[in-house]
């Protein structure tokens, strides 16, 4: 025990010690002590000014002015959040229409509650376009906007066929009687270019690549469908055998041509015969239609054209890993696993 006490003794600063040594232990003891004292200070500083926020229960505060709002919550010790929205009645300005989180919602207190607030009722709507001729739209636009910013804008024109009057416009998005806020509204206008009927004439496609026949019906947006079936002798596989609508024939717009096909044979190790199918919505109007290949090497367009809705059977050879991706006007439809034909 004595020499335990020794030992302590050595450790702190003593007249045996040469001078260097007291002054380093010394200083050492010095550096412990003010450690020491900041942890004190440190833990002391946590239990008096910083505690664990007590829960409190978030008021209904839908109806209320923003002022009354505002006491009810820090009454609470609660954060206000504040945004404005456009309402549907004029009673509701500057009235509280919504609020997050909702009303009796346990919170912790120094949550931030957000407050919507009501600007009123926009003062323009989107008005009713339809039967309208597009120049008189774009005059009225000019005349209603004339004296200040054009809060409505064209963003796109749509031209179909219709029975309807070249130039009348049959749809258009937003409807009639949507709010207009601060910011500019652009609206999409669908218009008649009449009663007149495009026609095409069915070339003879009997003996070609379904590939090169996909892509030449792609160019004019000639809707199509494709059966497959064992080669037979003296076909060549991969390529058309027959077809429904006669070769010299004229077709309308939207009509498909029905092709049968040999089922290509001899494929590379790495490469897949499929048929992807897929019922697409059927529109008033033709819509933009993509069928993309996704695999380790990279991405390929298979198809791109205006198609107005129905079956589509399309013939593919890629690779095994590929995924084949639908995009129906610009948003993905459909995503699958290039999967080997079988009938």
């Amino acid at each position: 025990m004595i020499a335990i006490f020794e030992k302590i003794k050595q450790i702190f600063p003593n007249s045996s010690d040469p001078q260097e040594t007291k002054n380093f232990k010394i200083t050492i003891f010095m550096l412990l002590a003010l450690f020491l004292l900041m942890f004190i200070t440190a833990v002391l500083s946590f239990f008096l000014f910083v505690r664990p926020g007590y829960e409190t229960v978030v008021p209904n505060l839908v109806g209320k002015d923003i002022i009354s709002a505002i006491f009810m919550l820090q009454s609470k010790n609660l954060i206000p959040r504040i945004t404005e929205i456009f309402s549907n009645l004029p009673s509701e300005k500057n009235m509280i229409i919504r609020q997050e989180p909702a009303p009796r919602t346990k919170v912790r207190e120094g949550k931030e509650v957000w407050l919507y607030i009501s600007k009123g009722v926009a003062e323009k709507t989107v008005g009713n376009y339809i039967n309208m001729s597009i120049e008189a739209v774009k005059q009225l636009l000019d005349s209603e906007f004339a004296a200040g910013k054009q809060l409505i804008k064209i963003k796109e024109l749509a031209l179909i066929d219709n029975p309807a009057t070249a130039g009348t416009v049959i749809f258009q998005e937003p409807a009639p009687g949507t709010p207009i806020v601060d910011e500019v509204t652009y609206i999409k206008l669908v218009v008649s270019q009449g009663e007149e009927i495009k026609y095409f004439l069915v070339d003879n496609y009997i003996g070609h690549s379904f590939s090169l026949v996909i892509n030449d019906l792609a160019k004019s947006n000639i809707p199509f469908g494709f059966i497959v079936r064992d080669t037979q002798e003296g076909e060549k596989s991969g390529t058309i055998v027959s077809q429904d609508q006669e070769p010299g024939s004229k077709i309308p717009e939207g009509v498909y041509i029905v092709f049968e096909m040999a089922k290509p044979t001899n494929l590379p190790e790495n490469k897949v015969f499929g048929l992807f199918t897929y019922a697409i919505p059927t529109f008033d109007v033709f819509v933009n239609i993509k069928v993309e290949t996704v695999s380790n090497a990279g991405s390929n367009t298979l198809l791109a054209m205006k198609h107005p809705g129905g079956e589509l059977t399309l013939p593919y050879i890629v690779d095994k890993d590929s995924e084949i991706v639908l995009i129906i006007a610009d948003q993905i439809a459909n995503k699958e696993t290039a999967t080997p034909y079988e009938e």
